[in-house]
């Protein structure tokens, strides 16, 4: 019994540092293809891929799979399996080609001798491998495939960054590297690798086919539960969702990269082992062991999946982030539908494999198809998972018909809930224990019209206080109210948008009076009301900046007084002519509140700031009024930016830094003239722009507040690159 467990555990041992080495090889490609493709490309050249798979198993008879399996049983001539299927793909290779031969002449489908080659390599090749794994030859049949995904990385790094090609140079090089891969397993099996027509066997040709052809409905359903959600995407929502859902698709892979691993190891165990008197009880140990594993690296992935779509996913491609958690559970759930599906190779029955993969095709479409216009990705997504539970629930069922092994579901059911249900939900229902420090304001007074709190502490702790939050409140006439569940009126205004209130002392008002006069009510000039009355300077001597301020935060100015500029601080209405009639070294647009687009004098005014040439450095309402003055456009975001720990990437060096927010609009990148500006900074959680570097000027401009300093490592080198800029002009 222990040699079983020994053996399994070399086993995998062996498949688990060879998959390694492939996904850290292919740890490379996504990046690569999310730099040189957009996500238009990319969604295209997937597409053409996945019907290569959808093609494959009709084109192969699976034939593949038979192979590996009846070159494992003893009295069957290994020589003979090898053979009789390489005839069969020869056969159908020729059929298949002239088929795609005429339907390109028909349709004129650009990639459609691309789809050939590619389904006839990956045939050839899963015909060695399978082979090759089935005769013992572990390490050659890991070593094959280290070396297709080393010559996919290859050439594509060349047919990609070097010549280009795009789509093209993203399926030749699968192409290529399916035959170099395929080259290696032939030198592997030549003393197997015979052409005696005497080693031609109907019967057991019969019999593999018998065994193999269930398999071509198996794979192609579970093509359509894997690959069919993005063609409906495609179709639905266009090109872009569909790239957005391929990229990531790729991610949770991960998760099936841990299940494959095992399953080449389980594959060759199962197989060996299914008729053994000790056969259950090794079975289910091992299953506990699995379930165990899986759940636990399960957690862990979807813990990690926010640090994973930074890591891999590129540009616009991070919008794709939302859906990664759904997506790993989704590949959880599947790796117990492959466990169960290994005894059906094992025990030589795949009909049933078949049926229940069927059945879980046809919930993923139905759900996905009837709910997509309702809720978009996400009715896939969930489609998925309610496919994959089916499969599983099925596979259990039938496969204790064959072995009714422990499942242990007591453990395994709760384990899954608890790895579905993760998550971290931080509020804040105590307000006031802090107090007020005076010497921490940011601004001449607070300026919000009222004050909305879970529960009011009255009695601050903190040494720096010196005054509480309700004398605060009351000095600035601002009304309070407390004992208000936030966290629930935070889900209406996430779900309804920002909408208008009123706090009231009267518990007698009607509502028909007052539902009229709140859909009147709007903030009016906002920047108006929050700038400064007059002009002001902050001595130093340095570089002279001119600060319009649009509702700036105090430590602007202080940043860059801090490091010897002479900061003067003009009004917000305060004309062009007047601030370039200073001759500041540079100019420094400060954040504000409300709709941008309302601040029609002032954009007119900041035009003409940028027709100069002084070096320009904008914040928040600065970045989104210099975007509008200079042909964009901005947008009320459904969920706005708010506090101090939000992820931007600067995009010219791929660092990322934690940042502070406080907009509900933002730039709108699609507007932009390249000509004019580019994205400079993104937001890692949903790709919204977060600054813009503007072309032929000496202008940047950023979404976020560096000089809010949120840490740990914050974006306050923002100025010293506003003061280099200034240096270059002088």
């Amino acid at each position: 019994m222990k040699d079983k467990y020994k053996t399994l555990v070399s086993d995998t041992a062996i498949f688990a540092l060879g998959n390694l080495l492939i996904k850290l090889i292919q740890f490379f490609l996504l990046p690569l293809y999310t730099i040189y493709m957009s996500t238009a490309e990319y969604g295209v050249a997937e597409l053409t891929n996945n019907l290569a798979e959808l093609l494959l198993p009709i084109f192969s008879f699976c034939i593949y799979e038979a192979t590996f399996r009846y070159v494992m049983d003893k009295g069957i001539s290994e020589k003979s399996v090898l053979y009789n299927s390489l005839l069969l793909l020869i056969i159908n290779s020729v059929v298949f080609f002239l088929f795609v031969f005429v339907i390109n002449f028909e349709l004129a489908f650009e990639y459609s001798f691309y789809l050939f080659f590619i389904t006839m390599t990956y045939a050839l090749r899963l015909n060695f491998a399978g082979f090759v794994r089935g005769i013992g030859k572990k390490k050659a049949f890991v070593f094959s495939g280290i070396i297709n995904v080393l010559f996919l990385l290859i050439f594509n790094v060349w047919f990609l960054a070097y010549y280009n090609l795009g789509i093209k140079g993203y399926l030749l090089s699968i192409i290529l590297s399916n035959i170099v891969a395929g080259l290696y397993l032939i030198y592997i099996v030549k003393k197997q690798l015979c052409y005696s027509y005497k080693l031609f066997d109907k019967e057991l040709l019969k019999v593999m086919l018998i065994f193999s052809v269930p398999m071509i409905f198996n794979t192609l359903c579970w093509w359509i539960v894997n690959m069919s959600n993005r063609y409906i995407i495609f179709f639905n929502l266009g090109t872009v969702e569909a790239g957005l859902y391929a990229a990531a698709s790729k991610l949770p892979a991960i998760i099936n990269l841990a299940s494959v691993i095992f399953q080449q190891a389980w594959q060759i165990a199962a197989s060996k082992e299914y008729d053994d008197k000790c056969s259950r009880v090794f079975f289910s140990n091992v299953f506990k062991c699995y379930s165990a594993g899986i759940l636990t690296f399960g957690s862990f992935v979807i813990c990690s999946s926010d640090f994973l779509a930074v890591l891999m996913l590129k540009n616009d491609f991070i919008n794709a982030k939302n859906m990664l958690p759904l997506l790993i559970l989704t590949a959880i759930i599947n790796c117990y539908s492959i466990y169960f599906g290994t005894f059906y190779t094992a025990f030589k029955k795949n009909i049933m494999v078949m049926i229940s993969t069927i059945i879980g095709a046809i919930i993923n479409i139905a759900i996905s198809l009837f709910f997509i216009d309702s809720y978009g990705v996400w009715a896939c997504v969930i489609g998925s998972i309610i496919c994959y539970m089916v499969i599983v629930l099925m596979r259990i069922y039938d496969t204790n018909k064959m072995i009714n092994i422990d499942k242990d579901f007591k453990i395994t059911v709760p384990a899954l809930v608890i790895v579905t249900t993760q998550a971290v939900c931080m509020t804040y229902p105590l307000i006031g224990n802090y107090g007020i420090c005076y010497d921490d304001q940011e601004s001449l007074r607070p300026w919000p019209d009222g004050y909305i709190v879970r529960e009011l502490s009255r009695l601050p702790s903190n040494f720096r206080c010196q005054d509480t939050i309700q004398n605060f409140l009351k000095k600035f006439d601002i009304p309070g109210i407390a004992g208000i569940d936030t966290r629930a009126l935070t889900k209406i205004l996430r779900e309804k948008g920002t909408m208008n209130g009123m706090i009231t002392t009267n518990e007698n008002y009607h509502l028909d009076e007052i539902i009229p006069k709140l859909k009147a009510y709007n903030t009016g000039k906002v920047v108006e009301k929050v700038t400064c009355s007059e002009k002001s300077v902050l001595k130093g001597e340095g570089f002279k900046v001119a600060l319009l301020d649009l509702g700036a935060k105090n430590n602007i100015a202080r940043s860059l007084n801090e490091r010897g500029c002479e900061v003067t601080i003009y009004p917000a209405l305060t004309t062009a002519e007047e601030i370039l009639a200073a001759n500041p070294d540079g100019i420094m647009l400060s954040n504000g509140p409300g709709d941008p687009k309302e601040c029609v004098s002032i954009i007119k005014e900041i035009k003409k700031l940028y027709d100069s040439n002084v070096p320009i450095f904008a914040i928040c309402l600065g970045h989104q009024l210099m975007a509008l003055a200079t042909g964009a456009d901005t947008h009320k975001m459904k969920y706005g930016h708010r506090g101090g720990n939000h992820p931007v990437k600067d995009l010219a060096t791929g660092r990322v830094y934690i940042s502070s927010q406080n907009h509900g609009y933002v730039v709108d990148t699609d507007t932009l003239d390249p000509n004019v500006a580019v994205p400079a900074f993104v937001n890692v959680n949903d790709g919204t722009n977060e600054g813009l570097k503007y072309v032929g000027k000496n202008i940047f401009t950023v979404q976020f507040h560096p000089e809010a300093c949120p840490g740990p490592q914050d974006s306050g080198y923002l100025f010293d690159r506003f003061l280099e800029m200034m240096g270059g002009n002088k």
